[in-house]
């Protein structure tokens, strides 16, 4: 499934990704949704990426912004250990990145995801100067 243009979560996400720019990985698919599913096969649709990415959850707003250097699944069955997580989180969406981006740039899109998307929960967040 693809988030749609006119969908009310695509103006902030396409912001995200003109900040992304060139540290966009040339095969990535970020308008992509990938659903979670329920236990214990909640990740079979999440793609095994290993690439450094910013990953966010949608809903009825943003719920959740991330980023990780880990693999997708790793990181999110990591998340799922939350019941609450577990429960609310449907689907997921990923902007790939180049795999030699910075940490420094990789906190960047991260804090930039936070401002543009302004999810509902999370409380780390990167210090950026």
């Amino acid at each position: 499934m693809i988030l749609k243009a006119e969908h009310p979560l695509a103006f902030s996400w396409r912001a995200l990704l003109e900040v992304a720019g060139e540290d966009l990985h040339p095969e990535a698919k970020p308008w992509q949704l990938y659903p979670i599913g329920l236990a214990p096969q909640a990740l079979v649709n999440v793609p095994h990426t290993s690439m450094p990415l910013i990953y966010a959850v949608p809903g009825n707003g943003w719920t959740y912004v991330g980023q990780t250097r880990q693999t997708l699944r790793a990181r999110l069955a990591g998340h799922l250990r939350n019941p609450l997580k577990a429960r609310t989180w449907a689907a997921i969406m990923v902007v790939e990145l180049q795999p030699d981006i910075s940490a420094a740039r990789l906190d960047e899109l991260e804090s930039s995801g936070h401002h543009l998307l302004r999810p509902r929960t999370g409380e780390r967040w990167p210090l950026v100067s």
